[in-house]
């Protein structure tokens, strides 16, 4: 089994974890604890004067025991049940959350929309998710920005090229070419590469 190294990033905090063990555990512990009460109460009862009163109170009390048990087993399942999948819903909520509110994002940026992800709310996992996403988007903006007005320029140098006089062949056949040279650089595909 692999080993979780400092430098790796934990999808959920150690902190996190604890609280939920403890809230299980605790949940788990009060359920037992109110079930012994219950049949301890449900089941104390005076024996009697004689001998034979109490043999026959321990015998009722015996056949009370076992339907007590069963029942008390049965609404411990159920609280248990209850408790795990409360607290299994709260705890799915604090990650789905963040992935529902970056799955929107996502689909902003298909349609166009550059607006940041909003910040998840405290207590929810995946923390550092809406400032890396947003700290890419912004370089990708500026990226963009950039190659725009390079474009823009480019457009600008042919226009200006084709409006110009050609009387000199070779030195319009170098401006030509440096021009040809910036548009295949611009339509290369490692110029459009995120990393730049």
């Amino acid at each position: 089994m692999k080993k979780s190294t400092p430098s790796e990033p934990e999808l959920f905090s150690l902190a996190y974890r604890r609280h939920f063990l403890l809230r299980l555990g605790g949940g788990l512990l009060l359920i037992v604890l109110l079930s012994f009460l219950g049949l301890y109460c449900f089941l104390n009862r005076p024996f009697g004067g004689n001998y034979l009163e109490a043999i026959t109170e321990l015998d009722r009390l015996r056949m009370m025991a076992r339907w007590a048990v069963g029942i008390t087993l049965l609404v411990q399942l159920v609280f248990f049940s209850s408790l795990i999948f409360l607290i299994s819903l709260f705890w799915t909520h604090k990650i789905a959350g963040p992935l529902y509110r970056l799955r929107l994002t996502f689909e902003r940026l298909s349609h166009g929309d550059w607006t940041p992800m909003a910040r998840v709310r405290d207590g929810d996992q995946l923390q550092e998710i809406p400032p890396t996403l947003n700290a890419g988007m912004a370089a990708l903006r500026e990226q963009a920005a950039a190659r725009r007005e390079e474009l823009s320029a480019l457009q600008h140098d042919i226009i200006e090229f084709s409006h110009a006089s050609h009387v000199d062949t070779a030195r319009s056949a170098r401006r030509l070419e440096q021009l040809k040279s910036r548009l295949r650089r611009i339509l290369a595909d490692d110029y459009w590469r995120i990393d730049g």
